[in-house]
């Protein structure tokens, strides 16, 4: 089972991963894994198709902005919505940096991931049309958020 969970710059869904991997028993393939590799590379398209060989036929949850469009096979592509400036806030607090270092840093990353997905990967970043679910952490909070992808994926993919 290969599971994505997409999100924007500052949402912080790794916390949610980790609880939804030690459900599942699966693998997590973090942020920082993909983003080393894309930039050592320089090219995201060619981590897109390492990343695809590397969980081929393992039980992984891969989190990362672009997991859902680089893992065009996945089990289960989510995408975590925040409204930006809630994203600022809670970088702001997690980093302990200014509010609008934090809002800049996010728009910087978006930015850059935009970049990527359009040029490298052929896609919009805010198409949501190939993920399976869509969900609002700033509506229902992240432990929500938790609960309802854990019965998605008992439901639909488990």
């Amino acid at each position: 089972m290969i599971v994505t969970i997409s999100s924007l710059p500052g949402t912080d869904a790794k916390e949610l991963c980790k609880q939804i991997a030690l459900e599942f028993s699966l693998q997590y393939v973090s942020f920082e894994q993909i983003a080393k590799g894309i930039e050592l590379s320089g090219n995201a398209a060619r981590i897109s198709e390492m990343l695809k060989a590397a969980v081929h036929k393992k039980n992984c949850i891969v989190e990362h902005a672009l997991a859902g469009i680089m893992l065009n096979n996945a089990d289960a592509k989510i995408f975590l919505l925040a409204f930006k400036l809630n994203r600022a806030k809670m970088l702001s607090k997690r980093e302990k940096i200014k509010f609008e270092d934090a809002l800049g840093e996010i728009e910087g990353e978006e930015q850059n991931l935009r970049k990527i997905a359009s040029s490298e990967l052929g896609a919009e970043l805010d198409n949501l049309n190939c993920y399976d679910l869509v969900l609002n952490a700033d509506k229902i909070g992240s432990n929500a958020a938790a609960e309802l992808i854990k019965n998605y994926i008992k439901r639909v993919v488990a």
